[in-house]
């Protein structure tokens, strides 16, 4: 159980890392009360969709490709 947790924690951590290095949010501060704090998140949804495709898309660029190579070089040996 620790170590599911300890790997979520680090997925979050990780996702969280991403997140600010891609500006897929911004954290900032508002004016508050004396004693209180505000803050503002805003989340930049369409780069969030566009880097995730990307990403898919380059995944299974990556995979299609390694199938390919691997059945022309299959029929290059049958031949």
């Amino acid at each position: 159980m620790r170590n599911l947790l300890a790997g979520l924690a680090a997925l979050v951590i990780f996702l969280g890392v991403l997140g600010w290095c891609r500006s897929w949010y911004a954290v900032s501060t508002l004016p508050a009360d004396p004693g209180r704090f505000a803050f503002r998140l805003e989340v930049n949804g369409t780069s969030v969709v566009s880097d995730t495709l990307d990403a898919v898309q380059w995944v299974k660029d990556r995979f299609s490709s390694d199938k390919e190579e691997d059945e022309k070089d299959a029929d290059s040996k049958d031949s």
